[in-house]
């Protein structure tokens, strides 16, 4: 039997996404409306060349004056092999599909069990908190479960959709800041990761700025946003 909850808050100014991975796929498609390529490629092949950098791509080798280290989890991964130790902890999320019969209009997020109700265009998805684990730690998904059960006294969730079982590690730095900038040792090489819980947000932004930065235009104000971090 479904239960009132005791008490709401409905935040009004918040905005909700049925599709994040269509939303970045219209990114893509705008960028090469703009001029751009698409091309895939091993990251771990980036390498410095007389007048910029160069990586392996499944159409070749391509080269380029600048390149962009934005990589997420794995970003400070690659910049080891350019001699930066840069600190990171793994916030592992996890989240499943539902064939909910009466999905909610809006997502919320049920403070008892943990866990954030939203209705997507792949079913009603149950998302959960973050566990600190490292990069190789094996999934565990008894927060979901928990969450799946503590909410189904508000909302009737339906049958689990078929799919692969997803979880994203979250890329924290130690301030919950992104580092975009410069490489200080590498000219013509730039970070840009670090986004923690707001990479879907914060990411268009930080790429305004770094986009700024490497056409050495003024920052607009955006520079305010992410103090200066030193790079080891």
């Amino acid at each position: 039997m479904l239960k009132a909850p005791a008490g709401v808050i409905h935040w009004l100014d918040s905005w909700s996404c049925a599709s994040p991975g269509g939303l970045t796929a219209g990114y893509a498609e705008l960028l090469v409306r703009r001029g751009g390529r698409l091309l895939t490629g091993d990251a771990a092949s980036l390498r410095q060349a007389d007048k910029g950098w160069q990586v392996d791509t499944v159409e070749g080798l391509v080269s380029a004056e600048q390149a962009v280290i934005a990589l997420g989890p794995w970003s400070p991964r690659l910049l080891s092999r350019f001699g930066y130790r840069i600190p990171m902890v793994y916030k592992r999320g996890y989240h499943g599909h539902f064939k909910a019969p009466r999905p909610p209009v809006r997502p919320f997020l049920d403070v008892a069990n943990g866990i954030v109700v939203a209705p997507m265009t792949s079913g009603l998805r149950l998302a959960t908190g973050a566990a600190l684990v490292t990069r190789e730690s094996a999934p565990d998904t008894r927060q979901l479960e928990r969450g799946k059960d503590g909410i189904s006294d508000l909302i009737e969730i339906g049958a689990r959709v078929d799919e692969p079982q997803w979880s994203g590690a979250r890329p924290c730095l130690p301030d919950m800041l992104p580092l975009v900038g410069a490489a200080p040792r590498h000219a013509g090489l730039w970070m840009n990761f670090g986004h923690g819980h707001q990479g879907f947000t914060l990411g268009p932004t930080t790429g305004a700025l770094l986009a700024q930065m490497v056409a050495g235009q003024p920052e607009d104000g955006f520079g305010a946003l992410l103090p200066a971090k030193r790079v080891a």
